[in-house]
């Protein structure tokens, strides 16, 4: 059966095993069969293994940061996250005068085209599944590279001094020495009146300036799985704190001031955009508002050439905030760091091979990530056969309804019992549930 197995996972596309008993060689079937023998419980996870990636996290250890002079940032940054996140990657601070971004440093320790870089670009990004985090980059790298584990953290930082209206007037990137204060988001609430009332001012300040030119704000349910030792699977809501808005409109102020830098000071470099969407002026309320608004949404763009980001309402915009876990981001780390350094930059051609590259790995790790949390979702499911949940009407096609399920974060459609308008709910049960084949049948209880 390991022949069986090796199609399961995408490894081979024939097999004479399967052929015998007549079956097509297709990955699901494998599964399918394979489950049907005992040989796989519902909890094997194929599909980080069918897209190419590891599930383990990188091997080869980046060398301890180099003695280089750094600026000394006066006062505390504050690194805001989620109480269960352990590779912090960026701080933020308000001085009187700038704002500071802080994020972490690894292109420090990392040449273009070096044996760690080549890798990272074959990953493309930091695999996030319910069974952890497989890294872009080597787990002892955190350490080293992180900020807030040590008193003194090393970091690449964006210096903006903002107008009265908030946009940029000037961004400088340095190279820097922090002193980092950890806090997760809901600690940070609690402080929005005290210690961190000018970060909440400008961040409501920076949203307010982003709407005002088109941006285009989304609020559909997340959520997040969570497996105990024994692959138990528990669901819950993702809560988003006031101070993880503070946190996104801060890195949004880097992603624009680095891209302005780059493109004054002729430096190749990855811009994203968005053209503008088609949005109708008849959009409906609640979440099927929402999810009309997604449909309208156009697919980013990555490339060497700066353009509008009109979801974001941005000018222009890049992405460097987290070049431990992207690889788009290490580039542009590695890019600026050359330039700070008064080295030879990376050429057009070799950017846009590079980038090309990494970001085939990362768009894989967001199929594989999203395959596999639909995997644990039907899993939960299968866990709790007595599950009810509220679906609430998001579109009609033809007689069947779209619904949404806030508490899963998924969707399903099927023919509803009785004239629904949107965001009308029902009540839903579980008919039956398809883990070879990513397939969930509700209908109403």
């Amino acid at each position: 059966m390991g022949e069986v197995e090796a199609v399961a996972l995408a490894k081979i596309d024939k097999s004479k095993v399967m052929q015998e008993i007549g079956l097509a060689a297709t990955p699901e079937a494998a599964h399918k069969l394979l489950l049907d023998t005992g040989i796989w419980q519902i909890t094997k996870n194929p599909h980080p293994t069918r897209w190419g990636l590891s599930m383990q996290s990188a091997s080869l250890s980046l060398a301890s940061p180099p003695e280089e002079e750094r600026f000394e940032v006066p006062g505390i940054s504050y690194a805001i996250d989620n109480e269960w996140s352990n590779d912090p990657d960026d701080a933020i601070a308000f001085d009187g005068k700038y704002v500071w971004v802080h994020i972490a440093d690894p292109a420090s320790a990392i040449l273009p085209q070096s044996p760690i870089d080549k890798a990272a670009m074959g990953r493309g990004a930091t695999l996030y599944i319910p069974e952890g985090a497989a890294r872009m980059l080597c787990e002892d790298s955190l350490e080293d590279y992180a900020l807030g584990l040590t008193q003194k953290s090393r970091a690449l930082s964006f210096r903006l001094l903002l107008n009265d209206d908030g946009t940029i007037e000037e961004c400088q990137v340095m190279k820097t020495f922090v002193s980092v204060k950890r806090l997760t988001y809901q600690a940070a609430d609690a402080l929005k009146d005290g210690e961190l009332k000018d970060l909440f001012a400008i961040a409501a300040r920076n949203l307010e300036r982003r709407k005002k030119s088109g941006s285009v704000e989304i609020d559909l349910p997340e959520v997040h799985i969570r497996l105990d030792e024994n692959k138990k699977v528990s669901i819950e809501p993702e809560i988003h704190p006031l101070s993880s808005g503070v946190v996104r409109e801060m890195m949004l102020l880097a992603g624009e001031g680095a891209a302005r830098f780059a493109f004054a000071n002729k430096i190749p470099f990855v811009y994203v955009s968005q053209e503008a969407p088609d949005i109708p002026k008849d959009l409906p309320d609640g979440l099927a508002g929402e999810f009309k608004t997604v449909k309208c949404m156009h697919r980013r763009s990555v490339g060497l050439t700066p353009s509008a980001h009109a979801g974001l309402g941005l000018g222009m915009y890049s992405q460097v905030t987290s070049p431990l876990r992207r690889y788009g981001d290490l580039l542009c780390h590695e890019q600026l760091r050359a330039f700070l350094d008064g080295r030879d930059l990376i050429d057009k051609d070799a950017m846009l091979e590079r980038l090309a590259a990494g970001d085939e790995a990362a768009m894989a790790c967001k199929k594989a990530e999203r395959k596999s949390d639909l995997h644990w979702t039907l899993v939960y499911l299968l866990q709790n056969p007595g599950w009810t949940g509220q679906a609430v009407c998001v579109d009609f096609k033809g007689n069947e309804a779209v619904f949404m399920i806030p508490s899963l974060a998924q969707q399903t459609m099927f023919a509803p019992s009785k004239k629904l308008n949107l965001n009308d709910t029902v009540t839903l049960k579980v008919k039956s549930v398809d883990i070879p084949n990513l397939k969930v049948k509700f209908v109403e209880a």
